[in-house]
């Protein structure tokens, strides 16, 4: 019996036939989206990588790259594949929502250490008595 994979192999290699440079894309992104699903990343990249060799504008693509970097988390470079995604597709609701938790994701460090010197600036001068810096004997 044959398997959903065995089944987008041969759409692919019908594709592959027929030279039509569209259903050739169209069968290797349904490839990359089956490795995906499968959280075989490596599979799924390889075939979002020679879709970008023959067209560097094909929806889906980079949306599927940037969660796979996110599966390996490289936050900022999904988000940079996010951004073309958008520009390519800028109705692709998916990588819209994505791009903003990832954003607060990110920023999250940076937001934490400025709430926490804001807090510590506010306690120092609020409290000079029990200042870390004036129990410090020279």
């Amino acid at each position: 019996m044959a398997t959903e994979l065995d089944y987008l192999v041969l759409q692919l290699h019908d594709a592959q036939t027929s030279l039509d440079q569209k259903k050739i894309i169209s069968a290797e992104l349904s490839l990359a989206e089956y490795h995906y699903n499968n959280s075989n990343f490596v599979k799924s990249k390889l075939f979002l990588n020679s879709i970008l060799k023959k067209e560097k504008f094909f929806p889906n693509v980079h949306y599927y790259l940037a969660l796979i970097e996110i599966n390996e988390e490289n936050h900022e470079l999904a988000i940079k594949y996010l951004d073309k995604e958008m520009k390519i597709n800028p109705y692709n609701e998916n990588a819209k929502r994505l791009k903003e938790k990832l954003k607060v994701h990110t920023n999250f460090p940076y937001i934490t250490i400025f709430f926490l010197l804001i807090n510590l600036l506010f306690f120092a001068l609020n409290f000079p008595e029990i200042s870390l810096v004036n129990s410090i004997k020279y």
